[in-house]
């Protein structure tokens, strides 16, 4: 799970932070966390799938708070928006830049438990998701936690950063199943990748964000290469259209 804070100041215990990592630590969540006291240097490293949940304090001084959280919400529309505020004053506000939750400071363990369990609850039912069998079990992933998908003998392999999964399910079923997501590119036989975790185009591959390399099919290289950049100048200018 991958959260962000942004808040001017706190300190660890009694902390928001302080409870999200109790909170993970008891629920055997793996948390990557970072905390920001200013909103410039979060929107120099936030877009879209950056983060599973943002607490943005809104008491911040001199801020036009609800302007950053709207800024957030056009960037990634299904991250999870919990509001951190002394005051209820915002709370109706907060319909406005769809907030998942509104804390009440002081904080408490229970309140935080109850936020994060009821975004987890809200993201099952909203999020795009495919459901796949394994080991004869029916189970349901979330399609922007795919990496990419390829081939094995006679089924396929859904790389996460968690984990690899694999199901018998074919590769064209695959296909079929995420062919209205554009994030999604078959950029070599039997390999499915997901644009939103490319890091850098290669000549002949994609280095994803994990490190990995995805091979690009060579004699389609020119073709897969522009409708790379096509889909990254267009999310880019969502981004763009996003600041004004």
């Amino acid at each position: 799970m991958n959260i962000a804070i942004l808040e001017p100041h706190s300190k660890c215990e009694g902390s928001a932070k302080h409870f999200i990592r109790q909170y993970c630590q008891t629920q055997s969540i793996p948390l990557t966390l970072q905390t920001f006291n200013h909103p410039h240097p979060f929107f120099e490293c936030f877009s879209r799938h950056t983060f599973s949940y943002i607490f943005l304090d809104i008491d911040f001084v001199n801020m036009p708070n609800l302007e950053i959280a709207e800024h957030i919400r056009k960037l990634d529309p299904t991250v999870n928006l919990i509001l951190m505020s002394r005051s209820a004053d915002y709370a109706i506000q907060g319909y406005r830049v769809q907030a998942c939750y509104y804390l009440l400071k002081p904080f408490t363990y229970a309140n935080i438990q109850t936020a994060l369990d009821l975004c987890s609850r809200q993201n099952i039912s909203q999020k795009p998701s495919v459901a796949i069998t394994i080991n004869r079990i029916s189970q349901r992933i979330f399609l922007d936690d795919i990496l990419y998908v390829d081939t094995m003998h006679n089924g396929i392999q859904i790389h996460r950063f968690s984990e690899t999964l694999k199901t018998y399910m074919s590769f064209k079923t695959f296909l079929n199943l995420v062919q209205d997501e554009r994030c999604f590119l078959q950029c070599y036989r039997g390999i499915l990748v997901n644009m939103d975790y490319v890091k850098a185009l290669q000549n002949d591959s994609f280095l994803l964000k994990n490190e990995e390399v995805v091979p690009i099919r060579l004699q389609d290289r020119c073709n897969l290469r522009e409708r790379y950049h096509t889909y990254v100048f267009t999310e880019g200018l969502k981004s763009k259209q996003a600041t004004y």
